[in-house]
């Protein structure tokens, strides 16, 4: 029964796909494959990505589309107001939107505020610009060691790589990191992809562990990397506007009523014995009761010791350092759940992406994923390995060199951090229910699935993305999950503009379904054991969707509030007393000691290195979702006439003016000209 289900899903991906079908198709799909026709130029120097130049800069194309723009009538008005259930019992509606805009940008750094002192308004600043200039000798010294670092690991083998001919310039490698499920991870990058990493964006990582890493640490000496503490209302908000936001029913309603959100995060245990030392994760849950509007912490304890700000269950001092705790912790776990978006789905279609379309795309659909996938492997292949430039570590955790190096500054057991990363991709990809491949391997199979897991197929797209959706359920379903999760009503809106681009392009045979069905049965056949079940429009536009739109939103929405208080990991356990009152234990005692403010600096440099979005070393690369020529206006593609190359420029203009609506809907939160079009960071 379940196997007929599937392949009706599968049938129902097809509809589409009849109305684009031609005699043509066969032949089309042998010329995606063939790639004997490209030139030397094309192997050498294929990643070199298109300029945005004039209005084809993609802020510029906001701009103009802004001053463009009519008045709107009053119901599309009422159609693009948020609607944010939790916030409903306020007179000032758009309050949390105002609140949000003051963590993006910064206003909450203790650095940034004013303290109405002239020691801390006026002397200490003074203090920390004097000690950057002190440092200033020892700073030259470090950029020439970092950058000439960089000339002998990355540009010395980047000039190698055009002077000789290199048989695979564009295909990277994968290594099986459990068995079970058939879960993979780039071992080797593309070479397309560290040489476009080089040039484009390595740089500007040099600036943050070189510039901006000194900055901080005349901050630090002169006293004033301090950390503030989150308000109430800024944790409310916080937790609605990340992925990781859990919802938990009102039973009185039979389950119709969203009572309240929850997190009780699934990798405390390993994060706690697995992956670091001397760390503590001292809350197990945070609950918010949207009745009540009470929000409690469950302390991870033998006693599971509740604590609230109701006023009744602890004193202030106790509520406000259990805060501090939380925020620590929320710190660190949310760089740990992240894992899903980068990894698996994503390296295998890097290992067929240039077997499949070549190292230049002659095709429609080849230019698409191409754009997706400008620096993947380059950066997963880094993100999970452990050498002296990787985050991971391999041996004591607080030996010298990985105290002191910054690109360490977040050091994690590769171990732990492997058992964590695999764990979060197992959560989403995979149904436990799901079936075996158990059949033995024919000889001379191309098929790696042999033994593996079947991955969920209502996972293309997410669920969180298919309940907020009329493309999947009716008006009463989606009524009932929007106005919660900020962040997942901007991504379903995100994935809906991106829906009906691709929709498009397929309706008028701009996509050839075929050559789309044979590339997904390929991915099937290497490690997504059970793809080729989905619908074929939806996998084409999770894979665009989760590297141009969620991979983004996750570091920025991450980075707008943390930015603010930096302080990766509690060091110190949390004890409060049975009676729950002021037992000497302060906030400040917690974020103010020169040892706080010694991990919040190092918090500050890996937040600003790791989660914010950086431009391309030469600010007009087209390689953002909103970058006009994100696909060179299909130029590459040979067999399009005049008739169709406008028809599909047309489209994906259209395309740019639905995804700057909703940015501007969501500005507040986050502007579509940060989200990167491929995984970068």
């Amino acid at each position: 029964q379940n196997t007929n289900k599937m392949n009706e899903i599968r049938h129902r991906g097809s509809k589409v796909a009849d109305s684009s079908n031609s005699t043509n198709i066969d032949t089309s799909k042998e010329e995606a494959i063939d790639k004997s026709h490209e030139t030397w130029s094309s192997r050498h120097f294929g990643w070199f990505l298109p300029l945005n130049t004039g209005n084809n800069d993609r802020h510029s194309y906001s701009k103009n589309l802004h001053l463009n723009l009519k008045k709107e009538e009053e119901e599309e008005e009422e159609e693009n107001e948020i609607q944010f259930k939790p916030w409903s019992h306020y007179k000032n509606k758009n309050k949390f939107q105002e609140m949000y805009t003051d963590l993006r940008n910064g206003n909450r750094r203790w650095w940034k505020s004013k303290h109405n002192s002239f020691y801390h308004d006026y002397i200490q600043i003074i203090i920390e610009y004097l000690i950057f200039l002190l440092l200033s000798p020892l700073l030259l010294i470090i950029i020439i060691i970092v950058y000439g670092a960089i000339c002998i690991s990355f540009i010395i083998p980047f000039i190698k790589s055009l002077l000789y001919e290199i048989s695979s310039f564009g295909e990277s490698e994968v290594a099986l990191f459990d068995k079970k499920h058939g879960v993979k991870i780039t071992s080797k990058a593309s070479i397309f992809h560290i040489n476009r990493f080089t040039i484009y964006r390595l740089f500007h990582y040099a600036y943050w562990v070189t510039i901006d890493l000194f900055l901080t640490l005349s901050r630090l000496i002169s006293g004033r990397q301090n950390i503030s503490l989150i308000k109430d209302n800024e944790l409310i908000i916080y937790m609605h506007s990340n992925q990781h936001l859990k919802f938990e029913y009102d039973d009185s309603d039979n389950n119709d009523i969203i009572g309240g959100f929850i997190d009780n995060s699934d990798v405390i245990d390993i994060a706690e014995n697995e992956l670091y030392k001397g760390r503590y994760f001292p809350i197990s849950k945070i609950y918010y009761n949207y009745k009540t509007k009470i929000i409690s912490f469950t302390l991870n304890d033998e006693n599971g010791t509740i604590i609230s700000n109701d006023n009744i269950s602890c004193s202030k001092s106790i509520w406000d350092l259990t805060k501090a705790n939380y925020i620590s912790q929320r710190c660190i776990m949310d760089t740990l759940t992240h894992s899903w978006v980068h990894f698996h789905f994503a390296d295998i279609v890097c290992t067929q992406l240039y077997k499949y379309f070549g190292n230049i795309p002659h095709t429609v659909l080849g230019q698409l994923i191409h754009s997706h996938f400008i620096y993947t492997s380059s950066i997963n292949m880094a993100g999970a390995g452990d050498k002296f430039n990787q985050p991971q570590i391999f041996g004591d955790l607080d030996n010298c060199i990985n105290t002191l190096n910054p690109v360490k500054i977040n050091p994690m057991k590769k171990n732990g951090a492997h058992s964590i990363l695999k764990m979060r991709i197992i959560k989403h990809y995979y149904d436990e229910n799901g079936n075996f491949i158990e059949l033995k391997s024919p000889k001379n199979s191309n098929n790696t699935n042999i033994g593996h897991k079947q991955i969920n197929i209502y996972q293309f797209p997410p669920k969180q993305i298919r309940d907020r959706l009329e493309l999947f359920n009716n008006k009463s379903h989606i009524n009932k999950h929007k106005g919660y999760s900020l962040y997942w009503d901007m991504l379903s809106e995100y994935y809906q503009s991106l829906y009906i681009f691709i929709n498009k392009l397929i309706l008028n045979k701009l996509i050839d379904i075929n050559e789309l069905n044979g590339f997904i049965d390929i991915i099937d056949k290497n490690g997504m054991n059970g793809l080729s079940k989905c619908q074929s429009i939806h996998v084409l536009c999770t894979l665009i969707w989760t590297n141009g739109y969620i991979h983004g939103a996750d570091h920025i929405t991450y980075h707008n509030i943390m930015c603010n208080f930096p302080h990766l990991g509690v060091y110190k356990p949390l004890n409060i007393n049975d009676k729950h009152d002021d037992n000497n234990n302060h906030w400040k005692k917690y974020y103010r000691s020169w040892f706080a403010s010694w991990i919040s600096f190092k918090s500050q440099i890996f937040i600003h290195s790791f989660t914010q979005p950086l431009s391309s070393c030469f600010g007009k690369i087209a390689d953002y979702t909103s970058s006009p020529k994100l696909y060179n206006k299909f130029k590459n593609i040979t067999k399009l006439t005049k008739q169709k190359l406008e028809l599909i420029n047309k489209y994906h203009n259209e395309y740019l003016n639905d995804i700057n609506n909703v940015s501007d809907k969501y500005e507040w939160m986050i502007n579509v000209n940060q989200l990167d079009a491929s995984i970068s960071y």
